[in-house]
């Protein structure tokens, strides 16, 4: 009896779209092995326990074949658990699962489209009042507060002819009538259990739009890139580094002066700097306080010229290495305090 006479079982073919032919054919010569197996000696065992592992995986893959056979032999369709899970999750979460019920899910899905459309009716008569407001400023009082009223009621009319129009889109959008909304929307208000769970599902919607709203990227605006390398641009940034000079100098000295009046003394001594570090310990509390405050409000007027902390230091570098920067810095510097000296004098 030779070892040799067993035969092989032959690989297992891929299921395709006649996937079920296949694997009955391979499930027969299977079959015809097996006989022969029957005759192995003890010693072939292993050779054996192969051919009952290729029978499971054999059967495994009839069960597939079967699952196909159901879904039309359509290759297309996933029956992976992996598609399951992300069917699951792609589906919108609803508190109403019965189908006479569907109707709240729609209502609470136009109620918040509405709700979003109302928020931007809001803002845009707040934004029109607002305009309208400080473009009438210098105007007569009493001419003022009638044309107010006037516009105010014109603002709100075409805010709510827009309102309307955009919430009568999104109902009939979403399968019901404008009828049909006002008719649900008694019911739920007089049902206070169904008008929270409506409430609840208007809130899913608000949050599923949120988190799936596509963030719209960056726009690369060459024009704006131009005009800030421009040097009108530049000039005037230098314009505002040296009104802010001018002004953090004057509130320096007018510290000083304060400083110098409460402590009743004429001058100050050559070389006494009160930002010195070494110094702040020897001042009085009062004094020290004064001095810790400074920083802070030089900071307020460089933000108030529009420039940033870094930008000031960096100019102010600049200043002491560039002797052309520094001209032109003082140049504006004169001229910030000529225009000053004429506002206090008005």
């Amino acid at each position: 009896m030779k070892i040799a006479a067993v035969t092989a079982p032959p690989p297992i073919q891929r299921v395709t779209r006649g996937g079920a032919a296949s694997v009955g054919t391979t499930k027969n010569k299977l079959k015809g092995t097996s006989s022969s197996a029957g005759s192995t000696p003890p010693t072939a065992k292993k050779m054996v326990k192969k051919m009952k592992k290729k029978r499971v995986v054999t059967k495994q893959s009839t069960a597939t074949a079967n699952n196909n056979k159901n879904n039309n032999h359509d290759p297309t369709i996933d029956t992976s658990p992996t598609a399951t899970i992300t069917e699951a999750t792609d589906k919108m979460p609803s508190i109403f699962h019965i189908p006479e019920e569907q109707k709240y899910d729609r209502y609470a899905a136009a109620l918040a489209v509405t709700e979003g459309l109302r928020r931007i009716r809001d803002a845009e008569i707040e934004r029109q009042l607002s305009h309208d407001a400080s473009r009438r400023r210098g105007e007569e009082a009493a001419a003022t507060a009638t044309k107010k009223k006037i516009n105010a009621n014109v603002v709100k009319k075409n805010a709510e002819s827009e309102f309307l129009l955009q919430s009568t889109k999104a109902v009939e959008a979403l399968g019901l009538t404008v009828s049909q909304f006002n008719e649900i929307g008694r019911e739920v208000l007089a049902d206070s259990v169904l008008k929270e769970r409506v409430s609840e599902q208007a809130y899913l919607y608000r949050m599923a739009s949120t988190i799936n709203l596509e963030r719209v990227p960056l726009l690369q605006d060459p024009t704006s890139k131009k005009l800030l390398q421009s040097p009108k641009h530049k000039r005037y940034r230098v314009q505002m580094f040296a009104r802010s000079i001018t002004e953090i100098e004057e509130l320096r000295s007018d510290q000083m002066e304060a400083l110098r009046r409460s402590l009743q003394v004429e001058r100050f001594p050559p070389g006494f700097d009160l930002s010195d570090p070494n110094v702040q310990p020897l001042l009085h509390p009062e004094v020290r306080a004064v001095c810790e405050k400074f920083p802070v409000k030089a900071e307020e007027i460089v933000k108030r010229y529009g420039l940033e902390s870094e930008e000031f230091n960096r100019m102010l570098e600049e200043t002491k290495g560039n002797p052309i920067f520094r001209w032109r810095v003082q140049k504006y510097v004169e001229k910030a305090e000529q225009e000053r000296r004429k506002g206090k004098e008005a």
